[in-house]
């Protein structure tokens, strides 16, 4: 699935594939993501019913995992389309030499995802990818970042190349963190039913 999402992307943004067709594809992969959650959310109120509470919280941390994963793999992708877009004023100056090296990394990072043992499954400051980044108002700390007024001005300026480099590294050490914690759950998952069947 994640394959398919991430080959989509690329022919997208090579202009391969058109913004129509990778927006049915990404309706799709939300759709196939929430079937997946769906039955695991099954599969973990049995196990519950069954008094089997190790192995039903292995297959929640799993679920959530897996929707920090999808949603990190968006984000990625929408920095990634922007960076791409090459239209900042940081990106015309020749400075942009640190943001290539970061992409880079972030290509290397996500090849080591592909091989890894997980399950098939407007740009501005560092909100800019799905609302991810959102930085708490200095002037109006009380208010939620999503009802501030002031971050709606935010969200209509640039972002600097350190404000871009650094939602990149926190949305990729996010996806690595899920990942872990996916596997960490599965191998303890592969531990309870091993377990299980010794007792059989």
């Amino acid at each position: 699935m994640y394959s398919r999402f991430k080959d989509g992307f690329a022919k997208h943004v090579d202009g391969v594939m058109d913004g129509g067709k990778y927006h049915e594809l990404c309706v799709e992969t939300t759709i196939a993501m929430s079937r997946c959650s769906l039955n695991a959310i099954a599969i973990e109120e049995e196990l519950l019913k069954q008094g089997k509470e190790t192995p039903a919280a292995c297959i929640r941390v799993a679920q959530i995992g897996e929707k920090t994963k999808l949603h990190m793999t968006c984000t990625l992708q929408v920095l990634k389309k922007r960076n791409l877009e090459n239209r900042w004023s940081w990106q015309q100056e020749g400075t942009d030499s640190v943001t290539s090296d970061a992409m880079a990394l972030l290509e290397i990072r996500e090849a080591g995802f592909a091989n890894a043992a997980a399950p098939a499954p407007s740009v501005a400051k560092p909100s800019f990818a799905n609302g991810n980044f959102r930085k708490k108002c200095e002037e109006h700390p009380n208010q939620s970042a999503e009802m501030c007024s002031c971050q709606e001005a935010a969200l209509a300026s640039e972002p600097t190349q350190a404000d871009f480099e650094g939602a990149v590294r926190e949305a990729t050490q996010t996806l690595e963190d899920a990942v872990i914690g996916i596997n960490d759950a599965l191998e303890e998952l592969r531990y309870e039913l091993e377990d299980e069947e010794e007792g059989e």
